[in-house]
């Protein structure tokens, strides 16, 4: 199963090509720019064998910020 999180973040505070989820591949992590009234966002995956529940993940902030997260699980066809 491909267990996938995705992170839209208020502000710049992130490390660029890092998402720091751990034991995840990094898919992206980037900015809109620097300074006031921008936004980041960041997205990785790894895959689970077998199926179940996941564990909670954080993407690593520089800074407090408001944001939002999705974890989407894809199982194969059969």
């Amino acid at each position: 199963m491909l267990v996938l999180r995705l992170g839209g973040f208020d502000d710049d505070d992130i490390t660029i090509g890092d998402s720091g989820l751990t034991d995840h591949t990094t898919i992206t992590m980037n900015e809109s720019g620097s300074g006031t009234g921008t936004v980041s966002g960041g997205a990785g995956y790894f895959i689970q064998t077998p199926e179940g529940d996941t564990d909670l993940a954080n993407f690593a902030l520089t800074r407090r910020e408001e944001f939002r997260t999705l974890t989407l699980a894809i199982r194969p066809g059969s």
